[in-house]
């Protein structure tokens, strides 16, 4: 029960992160409950987009190193709920399209 609920939050935040979303791992990942977004190079710093989520929405999330694949962790746990991850959502979305 659980894992399903896990899943369903990770579904929700592929689907509505759709652009931003790296599934390269996504068969794997799929028992999993983290989600890595990739950076956007066009956009914001990785680094800049976790300080601001965790700064001035309140949410946290692990900055991911590399070359290969830097980006962002957010891992939904059974405690949060849909509406969690449509504020973070929006709170990416938000950055990406403005900045930090």
């Amino acid at each position: 029960m659980i894992t399903g609920y896990f899943r369903s939050l990770k579904t929700l935040f592929q689907n509505m992160l759709d652009a931003y979303y790296d599934d390269r791992d996504d068969e794997r990942s799929l028992a999993k409950a983290g989600i890595t977004l990739a950076e956007d190079p066009q956009a914001v710093s990785v680094s800049s987009l976790s300080v601001a989520l965790y700064q001035k929405d309140h949410i946290g999330c692990a900055t991911r190193g590399g070359q290969d694949r830097p980006g962002i962790r957010l891992s939904p746990h059974f405690y949060n709920t849909h509406a969690d991850i449509d504020r973070t959502v929006a709170a990416i979305k938000k950055y990406m399209a403005t900045g930090v």
